[in-house]
């Protein structure tokens, strides 16, 4: 399997949402901002960090018409912690434990295992 590029902290946590919880970025034309599934309440920032994404593959432009889109690849979802649930450790009984270590919390890991 061909090495990535290892991806920083912050660009983990802006990626998290997409894979974790299967959501899109949607930015309608007149909208300063993107929504997370176009939900008012979570805003979110589309620029240099999100093309820097589109450009290595991680994130994807599935827009209709006017309305930017933007989805997590495969390559994105290979990304997530096998050690945890969404960031969390948990016990036998399901109950969570504390952040895992191996991905510090965010629910997914720098670099893709091979």
């Amino acid at each position: 399997m061909m090495k990535t590029d290892k991806l920083n902290k912050r660009e983990l946590k802006y990626l998290a949402p997409a894979v974790l919880y299967d959501w899109d970025i949607e930015k309608a034309p007149y909208d300063s901002k993107g929504y997370w599934n176009g939900d008012r309440i979570l805003p979110v920032s589309v620029g240099k960090m999100a093309e820097k994404l589109i450009a290595q593959g991680y994130l994807k432009d599935v827009s209709l018409f006017n309305h930017l889109q933007l989805r997590a690849t495969e390559k994105a979802r290979s990304l997530e912690c096998k050690n945890c649930h969404r960031g969390s450790v948990l016990n036998e009984n399901d109950e969570r434990t504390g952040e895992c270590p191996i991905c510090s919390g965010i629910g997914l890991v720098m670099e893709q295992e091979s």
